[in-house]
């Protein structure tokens, strides 16, 4: 299996996450340090005051020098923060990047050399994990790394979650990305715009949509009226028994034809967005 990487979002995501929490922590070390050096200085002068009292034989002011060395005995030594753990949009993203690791791997021992998988193809419309282009069709998968049983009615996703007693700690928790998408609209909404995009352009074929559950807790719930094709658990992937749905084969020119196509419309949406990017903050300066 070849992989092409499109986009890392989700990796970058994690290595900006990490970076500002490293940024935050050096911050917290270089106060620390000041404090730490305000305190002994405090010591220090407070110490030579009483030992200047005692020389001098001065009794106001060594009583004044005894009272502020008690003070800065009881005070305490400063301490250095702890690094912020992780915010829960963090362990979010960093499970997201998880997952697809885990479907890329579970693919490369599947597939063969004919296949390839475009990671983080992006569009107008979103961006969808992975593209899998092969001899038995096209597939466009959504990863969710989710603990928890899994129901969906149309596009409405929740899930319950479970204990290890089996006691209910969550229950009805909607699944959606930060636009307020479920899974299947995420996958949905990107692969019908990069069908109609493939069909104008001499590949019209179907493209098969796949949720795929990466969580090792990850258990089926209700699912009815599903607007994809399948939602399986990491260990039920079968891409090509899937992509048998489409009813249609591809040979090794339209395989290549299909990726460069792929490629070609994720890097216009790419610049196009950047280019947007840009305005934004020139308009803002």
């Amino acid at each position: 299996m070849k992989t092409i990487i499109l986009s890392d979002h989700t990796r970058d995501q994690v290595l900006q996450f990490e970076a500002a929490r490293a940024a935050e922590q050096r911050g917290n070390w270089s106060r620390y340090q000041d404090q730490l050096n305000r305190y002994y200085e405090c010591r220090a002068r407070v110490r030579q005051s009483l030992k200047d009292a005692w020389a001098n034989r001065k009794p106001w002011q060594l009583i004044k020098a005894v009272f502020e060395w008690m003070a800065v005995r009881r005070r305490p030594v400063p301490q250095l923060m702890q690094m912020r753990p992780p915010s829960d949009r963090e362990c979010a993203v960093a499970a997201g990047n998880q997952g697809e690791a885990l479907v890329l791997r579970a693919l490369e021992i599947a597939l063969n050399d004919e296949w390839t998988v475009l990671r983080g193809y992006r569009n107008n419309m979103g961006e969808v994990d992975l593209i899998a282009v092969g001899p038995d069709g096209i597939a466009a998968l959504e990863v969710k790394h989710v603990n928890g049983e899994i129901h969906c009615c149309q596009d409405q996703w929740w899930k319950d979650k479970w204990d290890n007693y089996r006691n209910l700690v969550e229950h009805g928790t909607v699944i959606q990305d930060r636009g307020g998408r479920s899974p299947s609209r995420q996958v949905n909404e990107v692969t019908d715009a990069l069908e109609e995009f493939l069909a104008k352009r001499g590949l019209p074929y179907r493209i098969i949509r796949i949720v795929v559950l990466t969580h090792p807790k990850s258990e089926y719930g209700c699912m009815s009226e599903l607007t994809v094709n399948w939602v399986c658990r990491l260990v039920d992937l079968n891409l090509p028994l899937a992509c048998a749905v489409g009813r249609y084969k591809l040979c090794g020119a339209e395989i290549a034809r299909a990726v460069s196509l792929i490629q070609k419309d994720h890097e216009f949406h790419r610049a196009s967005l950047q280019r947007k990017r840009e305005r934004v903050s020139t308009i803002a300066v």
